[in-house]
């Protein structure tokens, strides 16, 4: 299998990085491409990578954390934040994390430095969020947006008393030694930290660097694939969530599909032999995925800093195929 992973990512000229393991065991780990295409840094199984969307399950994490310590309830509404928007009500911790709360987006390319510059993300979310009407009534669909997890984000931070990055610090990333996680703050020098690209006519170009706080919670994390294995094994073995909270986070909360459902911070797909709980992550610049086989316990991380959609499903159905073929 080694060789065979080995000659797919080489074949479609993948760069990044590969973790592959089972039952808390890695069977496969390494990096390929490049860091940094100027100064020809070769990629390595310890740089550090965008995770993109794959944040949001640490989010949930962290929510549901809180709920362990009863500092919060799925149950509460959105009211105990915001007391002065009543159309949010009914919008309660369970939507927010199931993505069945009807608030609408916003624009991504919007200029919302003015919030930002004091770290601000209450008057951004009652500016830019809660000011628009909800788009359908709390829990009645699913629909994927990047407004829940920035409202996760806040009230992670007011309920903590400390900013996001200091509450994932403190709870997650130090306890679970993922010492090369972190938050990705704007013009922060992070060692070790891949630059990001594009694909154009003319190569790969570098991608337009982004405010990750606009993402906040949702997608503005980095790491690297060895810290998603620990996580990943900390999580699904049960020793950072009861059991009571493991369950309700990795059981499908609203369908999607026949086969596909969403629970907290995750896709789940049930195949014939097993269960996929997975998210996926991308944007400018980045493309990853983070898959955890409930049954068989494999686990698949796929982390790219090139934004290529269609190498990297290439190379994530080949392994997931072949992921497949071992049940």
């Amino acid at each position: 299998m080694i060789q065979t992973i080995n000659n797919i990512c080489t074949e479609y000229g993948f760069s990044g990085q590969v973790l592959l393991a089972k039952g808390g065991m890695i069977l496969y780990h390494r990096a390929y491409g490049l860091a940094d295409l100027d100064k020809e840094t070769t990629l390595t199984a310890a740089s550090r990578l965008r995770l993109a969307s794959i944040s949001k399950q640490i989010t949930a994490g962290a929510i549901l954390r809180l709920v362990q310590e009863e500092k919060l309830s799925l149950d509460d509404t959105l009211t105990r934040f915001f007391p002065d928007v009543p159309a949010v009500a009914d919008v309660t911790i369970h939507h927010l994390l199931s993505n069945t709360s009807g608030l609408a987006d916003f624009p991504i390319e919007g200029d919302y430095s003015s919030y930002f510059a004091s770290d601000d993300y209450r008057t951004f979310i009652e500016d830019v969020i809660l000011s628009q009407p909800l788009k359908f009534t709390p829990g009645e669909k699913f629909e994927y947006n990047g407004s829940s997890y920035v409202i996760l984000t806040h009230i992670i931070e007011d309920i903590s008393g400390l900013s996001f990055p200091e509450y994932l610090n403190q709870t997650i990333f130090e306890p679970l030694e993922m010492f090369d996680s972190g938050f990705l703050m704007p013009g922060a020098d992070i060692d070790n930290l891949a630059c990001a690209y594009n694909p154009s006519d003319d190569g790969l170009t570098v991608a337009p660097e982004i405010d990750m706080r606009i993402a906040g919670g949702g997608g503005a994390l980095y790491g690297n694939a060895m810290d998603l294995f620990r996580w990943n094994t900390a999580l699904h073995q049960k020793s950072f969530l009861s059991d009571e909270l493991y369950q309700k986070m990795t059981t499908p909360q609203v369908a999607l599909t026949e086969d596909t459902k969403y629970g907290y911070g995750f896709f789940l797909q049930e195949s014939s032999d097993d269960i996929l709980c997975y998210h996926p992550g991308g944007g400018p610049g980045v493309r990853t995925i983070n898959v955890v086989y409930l049954k068989s316990g494999y686990q698949l991380v796929l982390l790219s800093n090139v934004n290529d959609k269609d190498v990297f499903h290439a190379v994530q159905n080949t392994l997931l195929h072949l992921i497949q073929e071992k049940l």
